[in-house]
């Protein structure tokens, strides 16, 4: 991979990881537009990596996808320690749940899914704020 294909997956991935940091951050949860951010461009980073190291060495022993399925556990562990129960609710799961799905489009932007992961992150930014106002709504029906 050239440089500037690796500087514009990076750039892509802070940016789209970003938006839903903020997102995130605006409506005043944990995890805000660093670490979004930084979440996505990890997984950038380790997706690109593992390219290119089945680029290099297409015979290793070692698969190097491998490390593409550690982001996954990864994350899962990561978003685990902001869930807590408050009495009778569970806080944190639906921002445990962005930073799940900015992981998995570090992933897509790294294999060069760009308009993919521009319809991903529409699509969460749709399910964050829209649905939001459903959950409201249903919520005062009851």
């Amino acid at each position: 991979m050239d440089f500037l294909t690796l500087i514009l997956r990076l750039i892509i991935s802070i940016f789209l990881c970003g938006v839903l940091g903020f997102e995130r951050q605006v409506h005043n949860r944990p995890l805000g537009i660093r670490t979004n951010a930084l979440v996505g461009l990890g997984a950038t980073l380790i997706t690109v990596v593992t390219l290119e190291l089945i680029a290099q060495y297409p015979t290793m022993a070692f698969n190097p996808a491998f490390l593409i399925l550690a982001i996954i556990p990864g994350i899962g562990f990561m978003g685990s320690g902001i869930i807590y129960k408050t009495g009778e609710s569970v806080v944190g799961l639906t921002t445990a749940a962005t930073l799940w799905v900015t992981a998995a489009l570090g992933l897509i932007i790294g294999l060069g899914y760009y308009f993919e992961a521009i319809v991903v992150t529409i699509l969460t930014l749709f399910i964050l704020l829209f649905f939001k106002k459903i959950e409201e709504w249903l919520a005062k029906k009851k």
